[in-house]
Protein backbone atom coordinates (compact mmCIF):
# COMPACT_ATOMS: atom_id res chain seq x y z
CA UNK A 1 0.00 0.00 0.00
CA UNK A 2 0.92 3.69 -0.57
CA UNK A 3 0.24 6.49 1.60
CA UNK A 4 -0.42 9.94 -0.16
CA UNK A 5 2.23 12.41 1.26
CA UNK A 6 -0.47 15.31 1.01
CA UNK A 7 -3.34 13.64 2.57
CA UNK A 8 -2.43 10.40 4.04
CA UNK A 9 -5.18 8.25 2.38
CA UNK A 10 -3.88 5.22 1.50
CA UNK A 11 -4.28 3.58 -1.95
CA UNK A 12 -3.16 0.30 -3.87
CA UNK A 13 0.61 -0.30 -4.48
CA UNK A 14 0.22 -0.31 -8.11
CA UNK A 15 -1.55 3.38 -7.63
CA UNK A 16 0.51 6.13 -8.97
CA UNK A 17 -2.35 8.94 -7.95
CA UNK A 18 -3.79 9.16 -5.05
CA UNK A 19 -7.66 7.64 -4.64
CA UNK A 20 -9.12 10.67 -2.35
CA UNK A 21 -7.28 13.92 -3.51
CA UNK A 22 -6.00 12.75 -6.89
CA UNK A 23 -2.36 14.15 -6.08
CA UNK A 24 0.66 12.28 -7.64
CA UNK A 25 2.13 9.49 -4.88
CA UNK A 26 5.74 10.76 -5.44
CA UNK A 27 8.49 10.09 -3.19
CA UNK A 28 8.56 12.30 -0.10
CA UNK A 29 11.55 15.17 -0.22
CA UNK A 30 12.81 16.92 2.00
CA UNK A 31 12.56 14.25 5.11
CA UNK A 32 14.56 14.63 8.61
CA UNK A 33 15.15 13.39 11.86
CA UNK A 34 13.92 15.18 14.41
CA UNK A 35 14.88 14.67 17.72
CA UNK A 36 16.50 10.97 16.65
CA UNK A 37 12.96 9.46 16.02
CA UNK A 38 10.93 11.48 14.08
CA UNK A 39 11.00 11.67 10.48
CA UNK A 40 9.21 14.57 8.86
CA UNK A 41 7.23 13.93 5.49
CA UNK A 42 6.09 17.55 4.43
CA UNK A 43 4.22 20.81 5.82
CA UNK A 44 0.76 20.60 6.74
CA UNK A 45 -0.32 23.52 7.98
CA UNK A 46 1.19 26.95 9.15
CA UNK A 47 -0.35 29.75 11.85
CA UNK A 48 0.83 32.75 13.41
CA UNK A 49 2.71 31.39 15.73
CA UNK A 50 4.10 28.01 14.33
CA UNK A 51 4.10 25.46 12.19
CA UNK A 52 3.46 21.71 11.87
CA UNK A 53 4.83 19.03 9.62
CA UNK A 54 3.56 15.27 8.98
CA UNK A 55 6.31 13.13 10.39
CA UNK A 56 6.67 9.05 11.02
CA UNK A 57 7.74 8.00 14.92
CA UNK A 58 10.18 5.09 13.56
CA UNK A 59 10.38 4.04 16.68
CA UNK A 60 6.10 3.24 16.45
CA UNK A 61 6.02 3.03 12.80
CA UNK A 62 3.16 5.69 13.38
CA UNK A 63 2.23 8.45 11.53
CA UNK A 64 2.61 11.93 13.62
CA UNK A 65 1.80 15.47 13.39
CA UNK A 66 5.07 17.27 14.63
CA UNK A 67 4.38 21.62 15.72
CA UNK A 68 7.09 23.56 15.85
CA UNK A 69 7.28 26.72 17.39
CA UNK A 70 8.35 29.72 14.61
CA UNK A 71 11.69 30.62 15.19
CA UNK A 72 10.77 34.17 15.71
CA UNK A 73 9.18 33.41 18.94
CA UNK A 74 11.78 30.88 20.56
CA UNK A 75 13.45 33.96 22.37
CA UNK A 76 10.24 35.19 23.76
CA UNK A 77 9.17 33.40 27.52
CA UNK A 78 5.77 34.43 26.85
CA UNK A 79 5.20 33.20 23.49
CA UNK A 80 7.25 29.91 24.81
CA UNK A 81 4.64 29.89 27.73
CA UNK A 82 2.09 29.59 25.72
CA UNK A 83 3.60 26.18 23.80
CA UNK A 84 4.04 24.63 26.51
CA UNK A 85 0.91 25.09 27.87
CA UNK A 86 -0.99 24.44 24.72
CA UNK A 87 1.05 20.74 24.48
CA UNK A 88 0.81 20.26 28.68
CA UNK A 89 -3.28 20.89 27.79
CA UNK A 90 -3.62 18.51 25.09
CA UNK A 91 -1.25 15.62 27.03
CA UNK A 92 -3.93 16.08 29.73
CA UNK A 93 -6.88 15.06 27.52
CA UNK A 94 -8.17 11.98 26.54
CA UNK A 95 -11.26 12.47 24.27
CA UNK A 96 -12.09 10.85 20.46
CA UNK A 97 -12.60 14.55 19.83
CA UNK A 98 -9.14 16.50 20.97
CA UNK A 99 -6.03 15.45 19.33
CA UNK A 100 -3.77 13.98 21.81
CA UNK A 101 -0.25 14.81 22.63
CA UNK A 102 2.16 12.58 22.64
CA UNK A 103 5.63 14.03 23.92
CA UNK A 104 7.60 17.64 23.98
CA UNK A 105 10.72 18.16 22.90
CA UNK A 106 13.77 20.32 21.60
CA UNK A 107 14.72 19.95 18.33
CA UNK A 108 18.47 22.38 17.46
CA UNK A 109 16.94 25.69 18.34
CA UNK A 110 13.60 25.25 18.24
CA UNK A 111 10.55 23.53 20.93
CA UNK A 112 8.11 21.08 19.02
CA UNK A 113 5.57 18.72 20.34
CA UNK A 114 4.64 15.44 18.81
CA UNK A 115 0.66 14.70 18.59
CA UNK A 116 -1.74 12.68 16.68
CA UNK A 117 -1.93 12.98 13.25
CA UNK A 118 -5.47 14.24 12.02
CA UNK A 119 -6.01 14.44 8.57
CA UNK A 120 -9.23 16.23 6.84
CA UNK A 121 -10.95 19.60 6.26
CA UNK A 122 -11.66 21.99 8.78
CA UNK A 123 -15.52 23.04 9.26
CA UNK A 124 -14.42 26.38 8.34
CA UNK A 125 -12.87 24.69 4.71
CA UNK A 126 -15.93 22.86 4.62
CA UNK A 127 -18.54 25.97 5.52
CA UNK A 128 -16.68 27.82 2.79
CA UNK A 129 -16.92 24.67 -0.16
CA UNK A 130 -20.36 24.19 0.81
CA UNK A 131 -21.02 28.47 0.57
CA UNK A 132 -19.48 28.76 -2.88
CA UNK A 133 -21.73 25.46 -4.23
CA UNK A 134 -24.33 27.39 -2.57
CA UNK A 135 -25.58 24.44 -0.61
CA UNK A 136 -25.53 23.93 3.35
CA UNK A 137 -24.20 21.15 5.46
CA UNK A 138 -27.16 18.60 5.58
CA UNK A 139 -28.64 19.32 9.43
CA UNK A 140 -28.67 16.52 10.40
CA UNK A 141 -24.65 16.01 9.80
CA UNK A 142 -24.21 19.79 11.10
CA UNK A 143 -25.85 18.38 14.24
CA UNK A 144 -23.99 15.65 14.81
CA UNK A 145 -20.72 17.59 13.96
CA UNK A 146 -21.88 20.16 16.89
CA UNK A 147 -22.53 17.55 19.18
CA UNK A 148 -18.86 15.47 18.96
CA UNK A 149 -17.26 19.47 19.43
CA UNK A 150 -19.23 19.80 22.74
CA UNK A 151 -17.89 16.17 23.69
CA UNK A 152 -14.36 17.57 22.94
CA UNK A 153 -14.69 20.53 24.33
CA UNK A 154 -16.67 18.88 27.72
CA UNK A 155 -13.47 16.52 28.03
CA UNK A 156 -11.52 19.51 27.85
CA UNK A 157 -13.39 21.37 30.75
CA UNK A 158 -13.37 18.27 32.64
CA UNK A 159 -9.46 18.78 32.93
CA UNK A 160 -9.56 22.55 34.28
CA UNK A 161 -8.99 24.21 30.99
CA UNK A 162 -10.54 26.44 29.17
CA UNK A 163 -9.93 26.54 24.98
CA UNK A 164 -10.81 29.99 24.48
CA UNK A 165 -10.44 29.64 20.30
CA UNK A 166 -13.87 27.72 19.66
CA UNK A 167 -14.14 28.28 16.04
CA UNK A 168 -15.04 26.19 12.91
CA UNK A 169 -11.39 26.62 12.06
CA UNK A 170 -10.24 24.83 15.19
CA UNK A 171 -12.75 21.73 14.28
CA UNK A 172 -10.99 19.14 11.76
CA UNK A 173 -13.70 15.96 10.42
CA UNK A 174 -10.72 13.85 10.14
CA UNK A 175 -10.82 11.77 6.76
CA UNK A 176 -12.12 8.12 6.50
CA UNK A 177 -13.44 8.16 9.60
CA UNK A 178 -15.61 10.96 9.71
CA UNK A 179 -15.04 12.02 13.43
CA UNK A 180 -14.70 15.56 14.13
CA UNK A 181 -11.44 16.51 16.20
CA UNK A 182 -10.76 19.96 18.16
CA UNK A 183 -7.63 21.32 17.64
CA UNK A 184 -5.20 24.13 18.24
CA UNK A 185 -5.14 25.09 22.26
CA UNK A 186 -2.64 27.83 21.51
CA UNK A 187 -4.85 30.41 23.77
CA UNK A 188 -6.06 27.58 25.95
CA UNK A 189 -6.13 28.07 29.75
CA UNK A 190 -6.79 26.94 33.00
CA UNK A 191 -10.47 27.48 34.24
CA UNK A 192 -9.46 27.66 37.69
CA UNK A 193 -8.81 31.43 38.66
CA UNK A 194 -8.07 32.63 35.53
CA UNK A 195 -9.24 35.94 33.70
CA UNK A 196 -8.34 37.20 30.66
CA UNK A 197 -5.78 40.03 31.06
CA UNK A 198 -6.51 41.21 27.68
CA UNK A 199 -8.77 40.78 24.06
CA UNK A 200 -7.61 37.22 23.42
CA UNK A 201 -9.13 34.99 20.82
CA UNK A 202 -10.87 35.09 17.27
CA UNK A 203 -13.01 38.25 17.12
CA UNK A 204 -16.40 36.92 15.05
CA UNK A 205 -16.33 34.41 17.70
CA UNK A 206 -15.86 35.64 21.25
CA UNK A 207 -17.44 36.02 24.37
CA UNK A 208 -18.58 39.22 25.76
CA UNK A 209 -16.39 38.37 29.33
CA UNK A 210 -13.20 37.75 26.56
CA UNK A 211 -13.17 40.98 24.90
CA UNK A 212 -14.08 43.63 28.28
CA UNK A 213 -11.05 41.24 29.64
CA UNK A 214 -10.26 41.36 33.10
CA UNK A 215 -13.09 38.85 33.88
CA UNK A 216 -13.30 35.24 34.72
CA UNK A 217 -13.37 32.79 31.94
CA UNK A 218 -15.07 29.38 31.85
CA UNK A 219 -16.95 27.13 29.95
CA UNK A 220 -19.37 29.00 29.65
CA UNK A 221 -16.95 31.34 27.53
CA UNK A 222 -16.64 28.30 25.26
CA UNK A 223 -20.01 27.92 25.39
CA UNK A 224 -20.49 31.02 23.25
CA UNK A 225 -18.07 30.22 20.69
CA UNK A 226 -19.80 26.60 20.38
CA UNK A 227 -22.63 29.27 19.74
CA UNK A 228 -21.09 31.46 17.10
CA UNK A 229 -19.96 27.94 16.08
CA UNK A 230 -22.99 26.40 15.47
CA UNK A 231 -24.81 29.59 13.54
CA UNK A 232 -21.96 29.74 11.21
CA UNK A 233 -22.29 25.89 10.11
CA UNK A 234 -25.91 25.76 10.24
CA UNK A 235 -26.42 29.37 7.90
CA UNK A 236 -23.16 29.61 6.39
CA UNK A 237 -22.57 32.93 7.64
CA UNK A 238 -21.30 34.42 10.89
CA UNK A 239 -23.33 36.00 13.40
CA UNK A 240 -22.25 39.82 13.22
CA UNK A 241 -21.11 40.68 9.88
CA UNK A 242 -18.38 43.28 9.19
CA UNK A 243 -14.66 43.38 8.27
CA UNK A 244 -13.99 45.81 11.05
CA UNK A 245 -12.51 44.35 14.10
CA UNK A 246 -13.62 47.09 16.50
CA UNK A 247 -17.52 46.83 15.31
CA UNK A 248 -17.50 43.24 15.18
CA UNK A 249 -16.72 43.48 18.98
CA UNK A 250 -18.97 46.35 19.87
CA UNK A 251 -21.85 43.83 18.36
CA UNK A 252 -20.58 40.96 20.19
CA UNK A 253 -21.00 42.94 23.55
CA UNK A 254 -24.33 45.09 22.72
CA UNK A 255 -26.21 43.55 19.69
CA UNK A 256 -29.04 41.33 20.11
CA UNK A 257 -27.85 38.03 17.09
CA UNK A 258 -30.48 37.33 14.81
CA UNK A 259 -32.27 33.92 14.93
CA UNK A 260 -31.31 31.04 12.89
CA UNK A 261 -34.36 30.84 10.99
CA UNK A 262 -34.10 34.68 9.83
CA UNK A 263 -31.91 33.12 7.25
CA UNK A 264 -32.90 29.46 6.86
CA UNK A 265 -36.73 29.27 8.06
CA UNK A 266 -36.73 25.21 8.73
CA UNK A 267 -34.11 25.78 11.82
CA UNK A 268 -36.54 27.59 13.86
CA UNK A 269 -36.70 24.81 16.66
CA UNK A 270 -33.07 25.63 16.96
CA UNK A 271 -33.32 29.17 17.42
CA UNK A 272 -33.70 28.99 21.17
CA UNK A 273 -30.91 26.58 21.18
CA UNK A 274 -28.50 28.72 19.68
CA UNK A 275 -30.02 32.37 21.13
CA UNK A 276 -29.25 30.86 24.80
CA UNK A 277 -25.77 30.13 23.84
CA UNK A 278 -25.16 33.24 22.84
CA UNK A 279 -26.45 35.38 25.88
CA UNK A 280 -24.35 38.38 26.57
CA UNK A 281 -24.19 37.32 30.44
CA UNK A 282 -22.76 33.72 31.00
CA UNK A 283 -25.03 33.33 33.95
CA UNK A 284 -28.36 32.81 31.09
CA UNK A 285 -25.67 30.42 29.15
CA UNK A 286 -26.01 26.32 29.06
CA UNK A 287 -24.11 25.72 32.32
CA UNK A 288 -22.04 23.78 29.85
CA UNK A 289 -21.39 22.11 26.48
CA UNK A 290 -22.36 18.92 27.50
CA UNK A 291 -26.00 20.35 28.18
CA UNK A 292 -25.88 22.23 24.87
CA UNK A 293 -25.42 19.24 22.90
CA UNK A 294 -28.18 17.64 24.66
CA UNK A 295 -30.29 20.46 24.32
CA UNK A 296 -29.73 20.92 20.08
CA UNK A 297 -29.75 16.97 19.93
CA UNK A 298 -33.51 17.26 21.54
CA UNK A 299 -34.67 20.28 19.05
CA UNK A 300 -33.26 18.76 16.34
CA UNK A 301 -34.58 15.05 16.82
CA UNK A 302 -36.87 15.37 13.64
CA UNK A 303 -33.16 15.62 11.53
CA UNK A 304 -31.09 13.40 13.83
CA UNK A 305 -34.02 10.11 13.64
CA UNK A 306 -32.76 7.06 13.23
CA UNK A 307 -34.35 3.64 11.82
CA UNK A 308 -35.28 1.73 14.34
CA UNK A 309 -32.27 -1.14 14.89
CA UNK A 310 -33.88 -4.87 13.71
CA UNK A 311 -33.98 -6.86 16.28
CA UNK A 312 -32.64 -10.55 14.83
CA UNK A 313 -32.68 -13.82 16.04
CA UNK A 314 -28.69 -14.79 16.91
CA UNK A 315 -27.43 -17.00 14.07
CA UNK A 316 -24.68 -19.15 13.67
CA UNK A 317 -23.05 -16.31 11.82
CA UNK A 318 -23.33 -14.12 15.15
CA UNK A 319 -21.36 -16.50 17.17
CA UNK A 320 -18.21 -16.60 15.17
CA UNK A 321 -16.30 -13.82 15.53
CA UNK A 322 -16.21 -10.99 12.37
CA UNK A 323 -12.76 -9.41 11.46
CA UNK A 324 -14.72 -7.05 9.43
CA UNK A 325 -18.69 -6.01 7.87
CA UNK A 326 -18.56 -5.07 4.41
CA UNK A 327 -21.78 -3.43 3.02
CA UNK A 328 -22.39 -3.09 -0.79
CA UNK A 329 -24.38 -0.13 -1.24
CA UNK A 330 -25.41 0.11 -4.87
CA UNK A 331 -29.22 -0.15 -6.74
CA UNK A 332 -27.38 -1.53 -9.69
CA UNK A 333 -27.27 -5.11 -9.27
CA UNK A 334 -24.51 -5.84 -12.18
CA UNK A 335 -21.78 -3.36 -10.41
CA UNK A 336 -23.42 -4.18 -7.12
CA UNK A 337 -22.14 -7.90 -8.20
CA UNK A 338 -18.85 -6.92 -8.81
CA UNK A 339 -18.32 -4.82 -5.57
CA UNK A 340 -19.24 -7.37 -3.62
CA UNK A 341 -16.78 -9.93 -5.62
CA UNK A 342 -14.01 -7.85 -5.04
CA UNK A 343 -14.52 -7.56 -1.34
CA UNK A 344 -14.83 -11.47 -1.13
CA UNK A 345 -11.10 -11.55 -3.09
CA UNK A 346 -9.58 -9.07 -0.92
CA UNK A 347 -10.72 -10.26 2.73
CA UNK A 348 -10.64 -14.19 1.34
CA UNK A 349 -9.07 -16.05 3.98
CA UNK A 350 -10.27 -13.82 6.83
CA UNK A 351 -13.85 -13.96 8.68
CA UNK A 352 -15.19 -10.54 7.11
CA UNK A 353 -18.74 -10.81 5.71
CA UNK A 354 -20.02 -9.17 2.60
CA UNK A 355 -23.47 -7.80 2.45
CA UNK A 356 -25.15 -5.63 -0.34
CA UNK A 357 -28.20 -2.84 0.38
CA UNK A 358 -30.01 -1.83 -3.06
CA UNK A 359 -31.13 1.75 -1.49
CA UNK A 360 -29.97 4.19 1.07
CA UNK A 361 -33.14 3.14 3.54
CA UNK A 362 -32.14 -0.68 3.19
CA UNK A 363 -28.82 0.10 4.05
CA UNK A 364 -29.32 2.18 6.92
CA UNK A 365 -31.83 -0.96 8.31
CA UNK A 366 -28.49 -3.24 7.59
CA UNK A 367 -26.17 -1.10 9.76
CA UNK A 368 -28.36 -0.26 12.80
CA UNK A 369 -28.90 -4.41 12.78
CA UNK A 370 -25.12 -5.13 12.03
CA UNK A 371 -22.51 -1.91 11.90
CA UNK A 372 -20.29 -2.02 8.88
CA UNK A 373 -16.16 -2.10 9.18
CA UNK A 374 -16.12 -0.75 5.51
CA UNK A 375 -18.96 1.23 3.03
CA UNK A 376 -18.48 0.66 -0.82
CA UNK A 377 -21.41 3.07 -1.85
CA UNK A 378 -22.80 4.57 -4.27
CA UNK A 379 -23.39 8.25 -5.49
CA UNK A 380 -26.55 8.54 -7.45
CA UNK A 381 -29.06 5.87 -6.16
CA UNK A 382 -33.10 6.88 -6.47
CA UNK A 383 -35.09 8.42 -3.20
CA UNK A 384 -31.90 8.57 -0.61
CA UNK A 385 -28.54 9.42 -2.98
CA UNK A 386 -24.80 9.02 -1.43
CA UNK A 387 -24.48 11.89 0.73
CA UNK A 388 -27.65 11.59 2.46
CA UNK A 389 -26.85 7.62 3.19
CA UNK A 390 -23.61 8.46 4.62
CA UNK A 391 -24.69 11.47 6.04
CA UNK A 392 -27.19 9.39 8.45
CA UNK A 393 -24.94 6.59 8.41
CA UNK A 394 -22.62 9.19 10.61
CA UNK A 395 -25.39 9.27 13.64
CA UNK A 396 -25.59 5.87 13.55
CA UNK A 397 -23.59 4.68 16.99
CA UNK A 398 -22.23 1.95 15.95
CA UNK A 399 -21.34 2.56 12.34
CA UNK A 400 -20.18 6.12 12.73
CA UNK A 401 -16.71 5.29 12.62
CA UNK A 402 -17.00 2.78 9.04
CA UNK A 403 -14.49 3.73 6.53
CA UNK A 404 -16.15 4.51 3.05
CA UNK A 405 -15.25 4.15 -0.54
CA UNK A 406 -17.23 6.67 -2.89
CA UNK A 407 -18.26 4.62 -6.29
CA UNK A 408 -20.20 6.67 -8.92
CA UNK A 409 -20.43 7.10 -12.87
CA UNK A 410 -21.45 10.55 -12.82
CA UNK A 411 -20.03 12.63 -10.10
CA UNK A 412 -16.58 13.90 -10.28
CA UNK A 413 -13.69 15.94 -8.81
CA UNK A 414 -16.16 19.03 -8.70
CA UNK A 415 -18.38 16.50 -6.26
CA UNK A 416 -16.37 15.76 -3.80
CA UNK A 417 -16.44 18.62 -1.46
CA UNK A 418 -20.23 17.11 -0.42
CA UNK A 419 -18.20 14.22 1.36
CA UNK A 420 -15.61 16.65 3.13
CA UNK A 421 -17.83 17.02 5.98
CA UNK A 422 -18.72 13.30 6.40
CA UNK A 423 -15.01 11.72 6.36
CA UNK A 424 -13.92 8.84 3.09
CA UNK A 425 -11.29 6.71 2.09
CA UNK A 426 -11.68 6.97 -1.43
CA UNK A 427 -13.58 8.04 -4.57
CA UNK A 428 -13.60 6.02 -7.25
CA UNK A 429 -15.18 6.41 -10.87
CA UNK A 430 -17.69 3.85 -12.51
CA UNK A 431 -16.38 2.00 -14.49
CA UNK A 432 -13.54 0.50 -12.70
CA UNK A 433 -12.31 -2.55 -13.15
CA UNK A 434 -11.98 -5.85 -10.66
CA UNK A 435 -8.03 -6.14 -10.19
CA UNK A 436 -8.21 -2.23 -9.20
CA UNK A 437 -11.21 -2.25 -6.78
CA UNK A 438 -10.01 -5.29 -5.07
CA UNK A 439 -6.56 -3.54 -4.61
CA UNK A 440 -7.93 -0.14 -3.26
CA UNK A 441 -10.39 -2.36 -0.47
CA UNK A 442 -6.98 -4.65 0.23
CA UNK A 443 -5.14 -1.50 1.44
CA UNK A 444 -7.47 -0.48 3.38
CA UNK A 445 -8.53 -3.24 5.08
CA UNK A 446 -4.22 -3.99 5.66
CA UNK A 447 -4.32 -0.16 6.91
CA UNK A 448 -7.20 -0.76 9.33
CA UNK A 449 -5.25 -4.40 10.42
CA UNK A 450 -8.37 -6.26 8.87
CA UNK A 451 -6.20 -8.13 6.52
CA UNK A 452 -2.93 -9.45 7.65
CA UNK A 453 -0.16 -7.95 6.06
CA UNK A 454 1.77 -10.79 4.69
CA UNK A 455 -1.76 -12.26 2.81
CA UNK A 456 -1.74 -11.31 -0.71
CA UNK A 457 -5.67 -11.07 -2.15
CA UNK A 458 -6.70 -13.68 -4.78
CA UNK A 459 -5.93 -13.41 -7.91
Amino acid sequence: MRHCSDCGAVSPDSATICVVCGDDLAAGIGKELVDGRFLTQHEVGRGAMGVVWQAEDVALRRPVALKFLAPRYVRRPQALRRFQREAAALASIRSDHVAQVYSFGIDGQSFFFAMELVLGQSCDRIIEQYERNRAHVPIHRALVILREVALGLSAVHAAGIVHRDVKPDNAVVERGSGRTVLVDFGLAAPETGSRDSGTVGTPAYMAPEQIRGGERISPRTDVYGLGCTAFHLLTNRLVFETDKVPEMLQQQLEQTPRALSSLRPELAPLDGVVQRALSKDPADRFASCAEMASAIEIAGARWLAQPEPLVAEPTQEDAVPVAARILVVDDDDDFAKLSVRAAQLAFFGTAARVARAKSGEEALANAARKPPSLVLLDYQMPGMDGVETLSRLRELRGASRARVVVISATAGEEERWRFDALGIDGFLRKPIELRELVDVITAIGRARGWIPVDEEPVQ
